[in-house]
This record gives C-alpha cells, structure tokens and sequence, in this order.
C-alpha cells in the first residue's frame, strides 16, 4: 500500500473536512484546498495546478510524524478500547518506536473493524 492510499483511509477515518478555497499569487486566482483534520492543530494546504487531483492526499504526513498520529492514535482507542487492544495496534506501540510499524497497524485497525467505527460514528 502506498502512503497516499493509507494517508486517504486515516484521513477519511478522522473525518478530514475539504474547503475549496482560492489565493491569489501574481494578479491570479489560484485554487487550492485547505483540509482541516480533528485532533491536528496544524492546517494544511495544497494548491492545484492544471489537472491535478485535490483528493490525492500526498500532502498528508500520518507516515511521517507522531504528532500527526498521535490524534489517530486517540480516536482508535476511542471508538473500541478491547478493538485497540486485540488489533495489534496496542502492541505495534508498546513494542517499537517506529511510526511507520504504527502507521500500518493503524491502518489494519480501520479496514478491520470498519462496521464498528461505522457504529461508533452514528452514536
């Protein structure tokens, strides 16, 4: 799986929100979209050139850096404490420092147990 795939599935398990927005650079009106991701204080920005795709998520950094994660972390633990627990995504944790050990357990732990994150949105 590509960073842009499982940056798409965290962004969309954390409930990214996309506001078309526009800036002007040298006289121009230039789109871009401005995403907002709970739990990140950080706001994120990428513009778009000619044909290029706003939901290709390349500029998302979960991969990259805890304190992206560590919101993920949170909403997972959140939606199932026993889920969170038995998925791995505990032990990916306790056992190594790696973010991107914990990236893929994040991302195993929201394919996994979709219908429960689905219950645990629409309480």
């Amino acid at each position: 799986m590509t960073s842009t795939e499982g940056n798409r599935i965290i962004a969309e398990f954390m409930d990214v929100e996309e506001t078309s927005c526009y800036v002007v650079l040298n006289g121009k009106k230039n789109p871009y979209m401005r995403l907002t991701i709970p739990g990140l204080d950080e706001e994120i920005k990428y513009f778009k050139f000619r044909d290029h795709d706003f939901n290709d998520y390349t500029c998302l950094l979960f991969q990259n850096s805890w304190e992206w994660l560590v919101p993920v972390i949170a909403k997972c633990y959140r939606t199932n404490v026993t889920l969170f627990v038995t998925s791995g995504l505990w032990s990916a944790l306790l056992e190594s420092d790696s973010k991107l050990r914990t990236w893929n357990a994040i991302i195993n732990f929201i394919k996994t147990n979709k219908n429960e994150i689905q219950r645990s949105n629409s309480r």
